[in-house]
């Protein structure tokens, strides 16, 4: 049984983060694209959480045919995360579908909110230069600036007025990843416990908010064992 999991990337970030991630032939990794991103350039930009969502899950179902694949779980990288959990949390109010595992990385609870989207251009420079992904010299292209700039604040714009809630607590078990000098804390990350069901386990790796670039390998060991496991688990029930 193939299982396939899900990738979701950060605010600014496209499905390309993950094109060199490869687990083996029984995990399939499908990277996912928001609208006004990557090869999504041209779509325009959701502008709620809310639209995201229903884009996303649209996709999923049509294009991924979520609704007859029997194993699958959701990675999520900051931004990615919050959108990891909103999908989750809807599939399982409108279908009745419980993701099998949700993987969250270097995102607070939606308990915990920042307000980003009104950064001068000056501010936004140093707050990506701090979390790390992106060099100096590439944020002092003009070309760039204008391509990538209008594309993160529309992300972070759709963070700050996300509202989330844990009226549904997810009936999924969850993994936690942060960067050992991530500026998303510990704390923070431990209060997605009132979001899900459980959290199986918290793993600390050395670098910053982008520390998955240089622990690849050590990060999608640890994924290939936790569904491995749960795929077993899968198998004992039928």
């Amino acid at each position: 049984m193939t299982h396939v999991l899900f990738c979701f990337p950060h605010a600014g970030g496209s499905a390309s983060f993950f094109k060199n991630w490869i687990i083996n032939d029984k995990i399939k990794i499908v990277p996912i694209e928001y609208p006004g991103h990557g090869s999504k350039y041209c779509v325009p930009f959701c502008e709620s959480m809310d639209q995201l969502i229903d884009y996303l899950i649209e996709e999923l179902i049509y294009k991924y045919q979520l609704l007859s694949t029997h194993s699958f779980s959701f990675f999520g990288h900051s931004m990615g995360a919050t959108v990891a959990y909103e999908v989750s949390k809807h599939l399982e109010e409108r279908y009745q579908i419980v993701t099998d595992h949700l993987f969250i990385s270097s995102k607070s609870s939606p308990e915990y909110r920042l307000e980003q989207s009104q950064l001068t251009e000056i501010q936004l420079k140093e707050m990506l230069l701090q979390m790390g992904g992106v060099s100096k010299n590439l944020l002092e292209l003009e070309e760039v600036t204008e391509v990538f700039f209008p594309i993160i604040r529309a992300d972070l714009k759709l963070l700050e007025e996300y509202q989330g809630n844990n009226d549904l607590k997810l009936r999924t078990n969850a993994t936690l990843f942060r960067g050992l000098n991530d500026s998303v804390t510990r704390e923070s990350m431990e209060s997605w416990k009132s979001y899900i069901n459980q959290i199986n386990s918290f793993h600390t790796f050395n670098g910053n908010h982008f520390y998955l670039l240089n622990n690849k390998n050590e990060l999608l060991d640890i994924i290939q064992s936790v569904i491995a496991c749960d795929v077993s688990t899968q198998l004992t029930q039928i």
